[in-house]
């Protein structure tokens, strides 16, 4: 019986990598829709393969849903590029019909742009600047345009100029210029920015607040019993508590989406939905329960192993 649940569960893995591979990146509910299976579990299987390094996943959005795709299947994604946003979608064909563009020479809502469109402008440095090369270009010839362009035989992209009539013809004005007055204010994010950790919250430290319910002071005393510090909290209600936890004297780079539930029985649906959410926060997710969980639940942990924790409270 074990080994028919095993094999089941590999079939319908099998198929969702199948799909992918006939038809290129996929969101869930397409993979759901042509499969015939409960978009939750595709989802569950799809987090596991990405987290497996089996798949890849966007940075785009097609809706609120990523797309997944094999490595090798990058140079497909522009076809999904009508769904960036406006600013998105200029600094996408202005990489796409130049191939290379060089970010001080860019407006500021093309810069802020090309860093939220990491799918197709991939960074480069050279000579201490800073390039974009869009993803169907080899680096190679990305770096052979620069250097053509540092010799002076290719002349660089500049954005478009036009002349103000209030003011004299040999003063410029930047198309972009009543933009850029606003979006000056915003800071650019770098390319790649350390993880700060965020303060931790001691549960021996807080004091007893009006309201909260004996089912949250009994979770935390659970997880300061075992080691784990609060993160960051996120929901606390009478019957539900969700926290980013972690152990103590970690290094923060290992962390657990805490989901309780005051409830008589965990199903494998609860199960799915506790995946998605730490999906969203890409980690592991550990279930404390005042119920045990369910047949088809118990199935799921099992088959998901390390992916997902679960502890029932005595």
């Amino acid at each position: 019986m074990e080994g028919s649940r095993s094999t089941n569960l590999d079939t319908q893995k099998q198929r969702i990598l199948n799909h992918i591979k006939m038809n290129g990146p996929s969101m869930p509910i397409r993979i759901s829709t042509s499969l015939g299976i409960d978009s939750i579990i595709v989802s569950a299987f799809l987090s596991e393969l990405v987290s497996d390094k089996e798949l890849k996943i966007s940075k785009m959005r097609v809706g609120n849903s990523p797309l997944y795709y094999f490595a090798g299947q990058e140079f497909l994604l522009d076809k999904f590029a009508n769904y960036l946003d406006a600013r998105e979608k200029e600094a996408f064909e202005l990489l796409k019909k130049h191939g290379v563009l060089e970010d001080a020479q860019q407006p500021p809502v093309i810069r802020v742009a090309l860093r939220s469109i990491g799918d197709f402008a991939l960074p480069f440095e050279k000579d201490k600047r800073i390039y974009w090369r869009f993803l169907k270009m080899p680096m190679q010839e990305a770096l052979n345009f620069v250097e053509k362009e540092i010799e002076g035989i290719t002349p660089a992209f500049k954005p478009p100029v036009i002349l103000s009539p209030r003011i004299k013809e040999d003063k410029q004005l930047n198309i972009f210029d009543k933009e850029l007055k606003e979006i000056e204010k915003i800071k650019v994010e770098p390319i790649s920015k350390p993880i700060k950790a965020k303060p931790i919250i001691s549960v021996k430290e807080k004091k007893k607040i009006k309201g909260k319910s004996d089912f949250v002071y009994m979770i935390e005393g659970f997880l300061d019993e075992n080691d784990f510090e609060i993160v960051r909290g996120v929901i606390s209600k009478k019957k539900e508590y969700t926290a980013i936890i972690r152990k103590k004297g970690g290094d923060g780079t290992k962390g657990y989406l805490c989901i309780a539930k005051d409830k008589k029985s965990i199903t494998d649906k609860d199960l799915m939905k506790f995946l998605e959410e730490g999906k969203k926060d890409k980690l592991s997710v550990f279930v404390i329960s005042t119920g045990e969980p369910s047949k088809k639940a118990q199935e799921w942990l099992d088959y998901l192993g390390g992916f997902i924790k679960f502890e029932v409270l005595g």
